[in-house]
């Protein structure tokens, strides 16, 4: 579903004059006749509704609206603003593009699952829902500035909205985009957390009624639909959504390798209670494990698979492929993911640092018990619990930290404010400009000072974190045919979900007490009564272990030490020896992420490595 959105321009319009004549390319006009919408999408996936010549609304992606409201709507609206209500009762995951009068409104999801990028080329601004097609106009050059921030692993929030490529921006979270008639621009503010306010049965009520508005909208007549069975309840609550909705169901189960881990207990339940669905249990030989070589796709594109940069979720890329593969021959488009379902439902690091506010006397023997749990030292979780630093401020300082190595989990409590770290082979370079691009983002921050406020922020900025993965992976996957879709991360399930009250939403000590009932008389009790949750550590392991003589081989040539980031004997080294702990473990996925990318079909190729210069009258 690549596209590109055009200001009504003859510029605009040359940009794109030889795409618009290639065979299978969807071109939809502005009033003029110059091309409004240009792209590749499939005709179920996409919604077109015009009031007469000078008003038209599109939704290209999941979820469509009733023709005739929107037409009304559409026929109503005198600026592109007056769109908000079609915006805020559309379900599903989709880009919504208006016209008015020639102006364009083009917009993604809150959570950026489905994200807007633009740039600025031949005069003009354009508007795209994928990278590629900027890419084909623009040509690809790599920002190295943030090619060195994706080195830390997990960015803060204002930083997953910097493009891997120079000249193609991304529209900031929340914002909707406007192309002016003259081919100018400007980014919208058009939604706002709503308030925690609505008591338990309303919210489970609209909450149950989103997820299943939300599964429904990925539904097609007479096509099967895959979906993850992990076993826990995020996984399994949109497995039996999928099938009280009526869809023949494809399931998906990895067994881990860790012998303390019950997934495959609890997705077996589930499966039993799924008599008509077709369940793929694959055996713990046959499955790849994290790092495994990519096994890619023929493809000819000119631009790399992963158009967006490093793959956040790129250490299971094997498994992934191969899922995509699998469901590709039963028939499916789309495959169905439980990302986000912990950052809006679960007990997060934030809700201890809420609870000591909002419940300072009640709340203490619930944050005794959470301290016990965690195996949480008392000092540095009262340091925790006292922190008032604003997000810009902690944001600022969190700089100056990141190149301290990840800590102990009973030394470092409640690291809810996403600390990031970067690597211990990354060069002085890469540390001093990553630890720039944090301190400018700073400024970026929002003013929130209230902590119910902080609560809810914490929470969207959590969920466009996994927006970005999902969005990365479903893009990845695009040579296979299978969008990866987060049913979990739609704008009204994320609206109904951050409206509950907040411990009714986390509880205190209740496992996912909003989802669990929402999920009640869908998901059977049985499935309903886990409260564990199974941990991976088991396969980072093996996958370095299994792979480390290919990846001891990329330190042979290193791209990232072509380009300066990386010590590349620093690296050969830790993974020779590899630590004790999974937080000393982690810094390679983002590292070997980068690797991976730089190596992709499209990505140019850094310059070898100037030689070092000769000593004074020396020879070699």
């Amino acid at each position: 579903m690549a596209f590109l959105a055009l200001p009504d321009t003859p510029a605009a319009e040359a940009l794109v004059r030889e795409a618009t004549g290639a065979p299978g390319v969807h071109v939809v006009p502005h009033a003029s006749g110059r091309p409004w919408l240009v792209g590749h999408w499939a005709e179920e996936d996409a919604c077109l509704v015009s009031a007469g010549r000078s008003r038209q609304l599109a939704v290209i992606g999941h979820g469509r609206p009733d023709p005739h409201a929107a037409e009304k709507a559409l026929a109503r609206a005198r600026v592109l603003e007056d769109l908000d209500g079609i915006a805020r009762t559309l379900p599903g995951s989709h880009h919504l593009i208006a016209c008015i009068d020639g102006r364009s409104r083009v917009q993604g999801a809150v959570s950026t699952a489905r994200q807007v990028y633009l740039a600025r080329t031949g005069g003009v601004t354009v508007a795209a829902g994928s990278p590629a097609p900027l890419l084909e106009l623009l040509g690809a050059r790599i920002d190295e500035d943030v090619l060195a921030l994706h080195l830390l692993g997990t960015l803060p929030a204002p930083l997953t909205q910097r493009s891997i490529w120079s000249g193609i921006h991304l529209l900031p979270a929340r914002h909707w985009l406007e192309l002016g008639r003259e081919g100018g621009s400007r980014a919208v503010s058009w939604w706002t957390p709503p308030p925690p306010a609505l008591p338990l049965a309303q919210a489970v009520e609209a909450t149950a009624s989103a997820l299943h508005e939300a599964v429904a909208a990925r539904l097609r007549p007479g096509r099967p639909v895959s979906a993850d069975l992990s076993g826990g309840l995020d996984s399994t609550g949109l497995c039996f959504l999928a099938h009280a909705a009526g869809a023949q169901l494809i399931t998906h189960h990895w067994k881990s390798r860790d012998v303390g881990n019950d997934d495959t207990e609890w997705a077996r339940l589930a499966a039993a209670a799924l008599p008509d669905a077709h369940h793929r249990f694959l055996p713990l030989e046959d499955s790849p494990t994290w790092f495994d070589a990519s096994a890619g796709e023929a493809g000819t594109a000119a631009v790399p698979l992963d158009v967006e940069g490093p793959l956040q979720l790129g250490r299971n890329r094997a498994n992934s492929e191969l899922l995509a593969r699998a469901a590709r021959d039963e028939g499916a488009t789309a495959h169905l993911a439980g990302v986000g379902g912990d950052d809006l439902f679960g007990a997060t690091p934030i809700y201890p640092w809420w609870l000591a506010r909002a419940h300072p006397f009640t709340g203490l023997p619930a944050l005794h018990r959470i301290r016990v749990m965690n195996h949480w030292a008392v000092r540095p979780t009262v340091r925790a619990l006292c922190d008032r630093a604003t997000p810009a401020q902690w944001l600022a300082a969190s700089a100056a930290r990141i190149t301290l190595p990840h800590a102990r989990e009973s030394r470092m409590p409640l690291e809810w404010r996403g600390d990031s770290h970067i690597a211990p082979w990354a060069t002085p370079r890469a540390v001093s400009t990553a630890a720039r691009l944090v301190r400018e983002s700073a400024a970026l921050q929002p003013r929130v000072r209230h902590h119910t406020a902080w609560l809810q922020h914490f929470v969207v900025e959590t969920a466009a974190r996994s927006g970005q993965g999902i969005r990365q992976l479903s893009h990845a996957m695009t040579p296979f045919g299978v969008g990866f879709e987060a049913p979990y991360l739609d704008d009204r399930v994320l609206e109904a979900a951050l409206s509950a009250r907040v411990d009714d939403r986390m509880g205190r000590l209740r496992f996912k007490p909003l989802l669990t009932a929402a999920l009640r008389g869908v998901v059977p009790d049985a499935s309903l009564a886990r409260v564990s949750k199974g941990e991976y550590g088991a396969e980072m392991y093996a996958g370095l272990r299994r792979n480390r003589r290919r990846l001891l081989e990329l330190c042979d040539d290193l791209h990232l030490a072509r380009l300066g980031l990386v010590d590349a004997e620093a690296l050969r080294s830790a993974l020779l020896h590899l630590g004790p702990e999974t937080q000393q473990v982690a810094p390679f996925e983002a590292t070997l992420a980068c690797e991976n990318w730089l190596r992709s079909p499209g990505v140019p190729a850094p310059a070898a490595p100037a030689p070092s210069p000769l000593p004074a009258g020396g020879t070699r």
